[in-house]
């Protein structure tokens, strides 16, 4: 159907299903009519995007920060008499686990801006990772896991701000004490979430020293800041270095709560939970703790051939038609046959011929005999055919012109990932196989006629040797060579 007469209900439902807001603002700036079904519905599209973009894991973060900080209130006691106490309400009720994730309308702005913030400092700590020696694309687990521990970071911040002020008889904070931030924050997370909370913060406090000045402040003031600030201090720094100071001393709450701004926590928590034992080095981490910022069980995809990841952009037969790989259904295509082949007119033609794809430089007339065209072939198709295909010897002229045993793509599927360079590997291993087989059960000439020795190295592929023999074959002179040695 043109894309004039698609109505307005079926442009917003594919706004509805775009990737990011990215998507959305490149759509409403191409075209009046997509700008207009933004306008007319966006508050629907913003929520289902944002809610597509954070996932469910993000989006409990996220919730379980912005209605811990609606229920506790300002300055609440932390025991009520006759009634439990705040620590056991929220271990119970405002867990990640527990949250109900449909958004109301007066949540939605703010995960709306938490959002934004948390895709700004993703940005900046990709740039941040770039700069580093090792060079490496994050992986969706270390995405995953940056992104989480912003949004924790917020409920963090909740329990040291000025909002928020736990106290005890004695009118003592309690967030001083690092039993019970165990207690009311830390309980809920692994040892793991809290290592990637806790990296993501020293990141922070590192990036504030690279952006702007903090005058006569500590680093472990800088830390506690970022804690008590939250993640919007942070960004609002990086925006605006050179108002780094007024920003910090503006920060409000505990800032002085612990001498080493939470650093030491942690350590605290590796050794309660039995973890880590109390005379392990300083820098230490238990061993089912990774150093990275990542979360274990989500899925690292690597290459079925390489194993090269996680990071790498990979495809199968759900994205290869997105390949970077310069593979098309056209007449460059005879440019990925093994060897000299590429260069052999009438191999080229009579591949073009059965793509069903015109050359420019062959006559119509000149149309290779027993050949057929088929219609309709795709590069998703085409490796398709090339990933079932049997490399193995199928016939006794097979024993001549394929390798012996298995290649080096034996057990790949449809469904095996592989990466770019993997792929290009697998079309020059196999196109000219694939080849040879339609030509096999086609092309009775073709199938007659004698292998060349050398083979698709043969650079002799010309008039009269290239017309009676075939090159659609692995070089053998060496093994015929050495036959003839042995006799």
């Amino acid at each position: 159907m043109p894309f004039q007469r698609l109505n307005d209900d079926i442009l917003d439902i594919i706004l509805t299903h775009a990737a990011d807001f990215a998507v959305v603002l490149a759509a409403t700036l191409t075209h009046k009519r997509w700008h207009a079904a933004y306008t007319h519905h966006k508050a629907g599209i913003d929520r289902r995007v944002l809610v597509r973009v954070m996932g469910p894991r993000r989006i409990a973060a996220a919730l379980c920060s912005i209605r811990t900080k609606a229920w506790v209130g300002p300055c609440r006691e932390f025991t009520i008499p006759g009634q439990p106490a705040v620590e056991e309400i929220i271990n119970r009720d405002f867990r990640e686990c527990h949250m109900d994730l449909r958004i109301s309308d007066a949540e939605f702005p703010i995960l709306l801006e938490y959002a934004r913030v948390c895709h700004q400092l993703e940005l900046e700590y990709s740039r941040w990772s770039e700069d580093r020696p090792t060079q490496r694309a994050r992986s969706p687990a270390e995405r995953d896991a940056f992104q989480l521990s912003v949004y924790r970071l917020w409920r963090f911040s909740l329990f040291c701000s000025d909002d928020c002020v736990f106290q005890d008889a004695s009118n003592d904070d309690l967030f001083s004490d690092p039993g019970f931030r165990a207690k009311i924050f830390y309980a809920a997370y692994t040892a793991q979430e809290i290592h990637n909370l806790h990296a993501i913060i020293d990141w922070m406090r590192e990036v504030i020293g690279r952006y702007g000045s903090a005058g006569s402040m500590s680093s472990h003031t800088i830390r506690m800041c970022c804690i008590v600030g939250g993640p919007q201090t942070v960004l609002n720094i990086i925006k605006t270095p050179h108002k780094c100071r007024t920003i910090l001393e503006a920060v409000r709450g505990l800032v002085y709560a612990d001498r080493q701004g939470c650093a030491g926590d942690p350590r605290f928590i590796y050794e309660a939970r039995n973890l880590l034992a109390t005379t392990a080095a300083v820098n230490a981490i238990p061993a089912s703790v990774d150093r990275r910022i990542i979360t274990p069980h989500l899925y690292e995809p690597l290459c079925w051939k390489c194993l090269a990841g996680p990071g790498v952009p990979l495809f199968n037969h759900n994205n290869w038609e997105n390949s970077p790989l310069d593979i098309r259904i056209d007449d460059s295509l005879p440019n990925w046959l093994q060897g000299n082949l590429k260069y052999n007119d009438g191999e080229r033609r009579a591949f073009l011929q059965y793509l069903g794809i015109p050359d420019a430089n062959t006559p119509s007339y000149k149309r290779v005999k027993g050949i057929p065209t088929i219609r309709g072939m795709t590069v998703a198709r085409m490796f398709q055919a090339l990933c079932c295909l049997n490399p193995r010897a199928q016939s006794v002229r097979d024993a001549d012109t394929v390798a012996p045993g298995p290649d080096e793509f034996h057990g790949l599927t449809r469904n095996s990932l592989l990466c770019h360079e993997c792929l290009g590997r697998l079309v020059q291993a196999r196109l000219w196989l694939f080849w040879w087989r339609v030509k096999e059960a086609h092309s009775e000439g073709e199938a007659r006629k004698a292998n060349c020795w050398f083979g698709y190295l043969c650079d002799q592929q010309f008039a009269y040797h290239a017309a009676n023999f075939n090159h659609v074959c692995r070089p053998t002179w060496e093994e015929r060579m050495a036959r003839g040695r042995g006799a």
